[in-house]
């Protein structure tokens, strides 16, 4: 499992994987996402949607500076907090990155 991709996991959240893996299990790996199990997969999907593309486009040297960075952060710890709210506070109290956006230069 640990040499699966980040596409692997962004993708079987999809749609197509409604009925098939999201409502029989998936939706119980983010017991702490919304209360609707639909709703829930929306947002997981989403999430996953955004942060699969940042990670890429840095991946691969591409601008990112336009973007809402804060925003991606947010998604991300947003996400582990609904997989596990502990990890959740870890990563906020380890990441540099809000530091690093409050020191950037103003446009």
């Amino acid at each position: 499992m640990a040499e699966l991709s980040f596409g692997f996991w962004r993708y079987l959240v999809e749609s197509r994987y409604l009925t098939a893996l999201w409502t029989p299990a998936l939706h119980r790996a983010f017991p702490e996402g919304p209360v609707d199990v639909l709703t829930r997969q929306r947002q997981v999907r989403a999430r996953l949607q955004q942060l699969h593309f940042v990670r890429n486009r840095a991946a691969h040297h591409e601008p990112i500076h336009q973007r809402d960075l804060r925003r991606d952060h947010d998604y991300a710890i947003e996400l582990l907090r609904w997989v596990s709210p502990i990890a959740a506070e870890w990563a906020s109290a380890t990441t540099s990155l809000p530091a690093v956006l409050d020191a950037r230069p103003s446009p």
